[in-house]
């Protein structure tokens, strides 16, 4: 019996001096793992997010509008200094005079158009580029004294010296008719005169329409 009794005694002491390892708490390393996944996923996602690219009709617009946004159509104007020479008017120079007194420049036209955006690159490196999609709209005088229209793709390098100010905010359906109600607008009004049909006459016809 003392045999037996020392040695549970034995066995008692042991096993307090060297405890069993136990097996550690499932639901730690599961967050562990979930933590260590968070940090690649947001690494991942850094690198892979894209470079933005600005069109420089973009970029101009923006200089002048902050508030841009994608599929959202805008209208601004763009006046001719003092002295800038008008491709296809041919004012006289005292029409010219005339408008420069009355309206503080030479000439003025509208630009309307939409913003885009457009994904491109590879997965690795992801691109957005930014675009300021629009045509210029203005009237000239011709040879023959009728009012003649221009309308073409807007493009910033051509007007790089003119001021531009921010019009307004109007729609697609607004937008697509412009072309049309400047035609109309030539029909109705073929010839030119610097009092009562020169080319600010020509804008605001425009902006009333959108």
């Amino acid at each position: 019996m003392k045999f037996t009794y020392f040695l549970s005694a034995f066995l008692a002491t042991l096993a307090a001096a060297s405890p069993i390892a136990t097996i550690s708490d499932p639901a730690e390393n599961t967050e562990l793992v979930t933590r260590t996944d968070n940090v690649v996923e947001s690494a991942e996602l850094v690198a892979r997010a894209p470079t933005v690219i600005e069109s420089k009709e973009y970029e101009a617009i923006r200089a002048i509008h902050s508030d841009l946004k994608h599929d959202h159509y805008y209208y601004f104007y763009v006046t001719w200094p003092r002295g800038t020479v008008i491709q296809g008017d041919h004012e006289t120079k005292a029409e010219i005079e005339k408008l420069r007194d009355t309206l503080g420049f030479d000439h003025i036209g509208i630009i309307v158009g939409k913003v885009t955006e457009k994904e491109a690159g590879t997965k690795k490196k992801p691109t957005i580029k930014k675009n300021f999609e629009a045509r210029l709209y203005h009237m000239a005088k011709d040879t023959s004294g009728k009012s003649v229209l221009s309308m073409h793709t807007w493009e910033k390098k051509n007007d790089d010296h003119k001021p531009i100010r921010f019009g307004g905010v109007t729609n697609k359906r607004k937008h697509d008719a412009v072309a049309g109600n400047a035609r109309q607008w030539i029909e109705d009004h073929p010839t030119y005169n610097v009092e009562s049909n020169n080319c600010n006459s020509f804008v605001h016809n425009i902006v009333a329409s959108l």
